[in-house]
Order: structure tokens, then sequence, then C-alpha cells
């Protein structure tokens, strides 16, 4: 692919960015990823710093092959790795609390409000609004939620960590999935515990 053809940028930009949204849903859908990805999850707060609040699993986890069909499509790892860093920069802004619904955004771009329903817990926003910078995916997909004014949000885990430690925040998710996979009693059983919703 040429970079030189501005055509080339765009398609590269909505590529990467449904490639986020697939890897991100299927971070909350599978178990083994969830297990990487739940350390996000797991400040009761939403701030600027939950945005640095990520796994130390990444490369365990595989979320880069979600990338690797755009790579094999003729575009240069070092560009698709790029924008996903983009994307990643701007989706810093997006946890605060600081900023209110403005819903008619929501339709095309990621905004503080449509991500603060991203990571609260309560049962009405579970697994909701996935994009990283463009919302069109979840509109498209069935997985977007707006704000609401009548809901209090609580933020974090829907059940919180056993500890503060950051080991154990960081690997908690992955032990019990093992324990339980170990202990599953066949095959079968172990694969829908590490591969099954989380």
């Amino acid at each position: 692919m040429s970079f030189h053809n501005w055509i080339s940028l765009i398609v590269l930009f909505l590529l990467v960015d449904l490639g986020f949204y697939v890897e991100h849903r299927c971070s909350h859908r599978i178990r083994f990823l969830w297990a990487s990805h739940s350390v996000h999850h797991s400040s009761d707060k939403m701030q600027a710093t939950t945005a640095f609040r990520l796994s130390w699993t990444p490369i365990l986890s595989g979320v880069f092959l979600f990338y690797l069909p755009i790579v094999w499509i003729g575009y240069d790892p070092v560009w698709v790795y790029g924008m996903v860093s983009l994307s990643l920069s701007y989706q810093f802004f997006v946890h605060t609390e600081l900023v209110p619904h403005i819903r008619w955004l929501e339709w095309v771009i990621n905004t503080p409000s449509a991500h603060r329903v991203h990571h609260a817990s309560n049962p009405e926003y579970l697994d909701k609004n996935y994009g990283g910078v463009l919302l069109i995916w979840d509109h498209l997909f069935g997985s977007y939620q707006a704000e609401r004014a009548d809901i209090d949000m609580r933020y974090g885990l829907v059940h919180a960590r056993s500890s503060e430690n950051p080991f154990v925040i960081a690997y908690e998710d992955f032990w019990q999935m093992l324990k339980e996979a170990f202990g599953a009693g066949s095959v079968g059983k172990a694969l829908a515990r590490m591969f099954g919703p989380p």
C-alpha cells in the first residue's frame, strides 16, 4: 500500500479502528483475553490514570493478532502499529468524568461519556461501547449504550479484586482461569473455562 495516497491512510485508520473494536469486544467475551484486559477495568475511578492501568500480558494474550490481517493485505507493520498507537493516544483523553454527555457526537466518535459507560459495572452498561476512536462500529453491531442520567455509575469490575497488590491485579484472573481449567475434569470443559465468556 502506498502512503503517498491519503485514501490509503484513511482506509488504514478505518481498518485499525475496526480491528480495535473486534479485539476489544473479544477481550470482554473470551476469558483468556479478559484475563489480560480486566486489569484495565479494575480501577473503581474514572480518571486519566485509569488509561495507564494496562495489562502486563498483552503478548501472552495475543491482542496483536487482531491487526495481522491488515498487514497481510499489504500495509507495513510499522504503519499499522503506529496507527494503533495513535488510536490509544486518543483514548487517553476519554478516561475522565470532567466532560459532559454530548450525545450527537457519539453517532461518530468515542467520547468520555461513552467510555464512562464502557467502564461502568452497572448491569445496564456491561459490555457496551467498545469503540476506540469511532463509535460507528458500536452503532452498526448493536453494542452502543448512551449514558443515562437516572443511573449512578459504579466503576470497576463486577467482582472486586482480592488485593490491591499490583502483581495480584495483573495475574489473578490468569491464575484463577488456569486453576478452573486444570480442575475442569475434561478437555472440553477446560477449553470452555479458558475460551468461553468470563
